[in-house]
């Protein structure tokens, strides 16, 4: 059997030899020479690649370069409070202008401050809880803050134990409110938990809240309709 079927295999071969055509000497010269000009083309192509990128060609190369040689400039301290375990801070944002930073942290304080320098330009007091987001609007002029509020039930209030024996009840609120001068322009409010996140939408005067109750809420804060989804 193995016999036979090299025999084939040899008699096929034989076959091809004698039918297919052979490559002559020219076939094979314009087969060197569409290399040739292929290895041109390529070097010309990566030689104009390195013109544009200062030497380095994406994917093709490694080129080691120093890294920035980053300097710290400022330190904000102003969320820590004063008590031996500083306060945290939840969410940091750069304004539009690119200078300035709004901060907010469990303090229930938003800072905005001048990056180079940490001083502070204005703050908003307003929340009565932790802020866990905050976002920045588009025109330049008000902020979205949000996070958790406390309400202290006064009727579980039992001798002289104080604040300790008074339950809570936890609900998010959320402000709009110009960082130039601190005041508040609208509010909203989640009854059922905290406001965990917050985005501005790109539909004018239009905001999303994430909140614990499983709702995402559409927020327009210019009419104060609120559309929640599930």
């Amino acid at each position: 059997l193995l016999e036979g079927m090299v025999k084939e295999a040899k008699e096929a071969a034989e076959w091809r030899m004698a039918h297919l055509p052979t490559a002559t000497r020219s076939d094979l010269h314009a087969e060197a020479d569409a290399v040739e000009a292929f290895k041109k083309r390529w070097h010309h192509a990566i030689l104009e690649a390195k013109a544009r990128t200062h030497g380095i060609v994406a994917g093709c190369e490694f080129s080691a370069a120093r890294p920035c040689e980053y300097i710290l400039k400022s330190v904000f301290v102003l969320h820590r409070g004063k008590g031996i375990v500083g306060k945290a801070v939840n969410t940091v944002k750069v304004l539009p202008d690119t200078i300035r930073a709004v901060s907010c942290g469990d303090d229930g304080l938003c800072w905005v401050w001048r990056i180079k320098t940490a001083f502070p330009k204005q703050v908003f007091p307003e929340h009565h809880g932790p802020v866990r987001d905050v976002v920045p609007l588009n025109d330049a002029t008000y902020i979205l803050s949000a996070g958790f509020a406390y309400e202290y039930d006064e009727s579980s209030h039992h001798g002289h134990h104080g604040l300790k024996d008074i339950k809570k009840k936890t609900f998010g609120e959320a402000f709009i409110w110009d960082w130039r001068w601190g005041y508040r322009r609208a509010s909203l409010t989640c009854p059922k938990g905290g406001f965990l996140s917050v985005d501005e939408m790109q539909a004018w005067r239009m905001v999303l809240l994430g909140c614990q109750d499983n709702f995402t809420r559409v927020w327009n804060w210019n009419n104060g309709k609120v559309l929640r989804l599930p």
